[in-house]
């Protein structure tokens, strides 16, 4: 587990560029971008895109959220459309892959799922299934789903979407959920992961290590501000367990 994913709020164009370099510098090697993060992330704007693009082009990779609106994960067919012209977008901008999820009922809308997959290949770029998998009845199934769909990460807190469930509390989920595939697909480990609960998440999740990384956003910020000395402190923890 060498992995720290920072999610970055794109609304913040002014201190945009200093977040990415300041996250970099000390140790994160992937970034979320999204907006609206008071919303739980929405598509960003191509000019906080190409901005996050040019910070980490060379030196990390660069993923962009791709979600028309708040609210459920169910789309319609106009907001399918607008998330296509949107892959389209961010691909062209630099993005390195797309964040995306679409349920229903509590199931995978496969045949959507499928229509953002065929355009993620279409223009190269990897994609990954965000926190919608938490919102799924039978995640174990839907896991070998995505990962049998190309799927290269899925971020999860392995607990209820909209529950009152701490993370700790989700990780015994995620390591059952692992023991029973055999797929390739990266797990994230995100939604609640801060300062006080890190060395716990790490020591759990040891025997699987290979197969996770770690997500975090609000807790690594000072003044809402990315700040080094809060990265470093989970870089360095990482590299104990390691």
């Amino acid at each position: 587990m060498s992995l720290l994913e920072v999610c970055i709020n794109a609304d913040n164009i002014e201190h945009l560029s200093q977040n990415i370099a300041t996250a970099i510098e000390h140790g994160a090697e992937r970034f979320e971008l999204c907006g609206e993060m008071q919303h739980e992330g929405l598509t960003p704007s191509a000019q906080a895109i190409e901005l996050a693009k040019q910070q980490t082009a060379g030196k990390a990779h660069l993923a962009v959220m791709i979600r028309p609106r708040a609210g459920d994960f169910n789309y319609d067919a106009s907001e399918i459309a607008q998330m296509v012209k949107d892959i389209d977008m961010a691909a062209c901008l630099g993005a390195d892959s797309m964040v995306f999820g679409i349920t229903a009922n509590e199931q995978l809308a496969k045949e959507d799922i499928l229509t953002l997959v065929s355009r993620c290949k279409a223009q190269g770029v990897q994609y990954v299934f965000h926190r919608a998998f938490d919102t799924l009845d039978r995640p174990v199934e839907g896991l070998v789903w995505l990962a049998e769909q190309g799927f290269s990460r899925i971020l999860t807190a392995g607990t209820r979407w909209g529950s009152d469930s701490t993370l700790e509390q989700g990780l015994d989920n995620i390591k059952f959920w692992l023991a029973q595939t055999a797929t390739d697909v990266e797990i994230i480990i995100g939604g609640g992961l801060n300062q006080s609960n890190i060395a716990h998440v790490l020591t759990t999740m040891a025997p699987v290590k290979h197969k996770v990384s770690l997500h975090t956003h609000s807790a690594v910020l000072d003044k809402g501000l990315v700040s080094g000395e809060l990265i470093d402190n989970f870089v360095s923890k990482i590299k104990q367990q390691n």
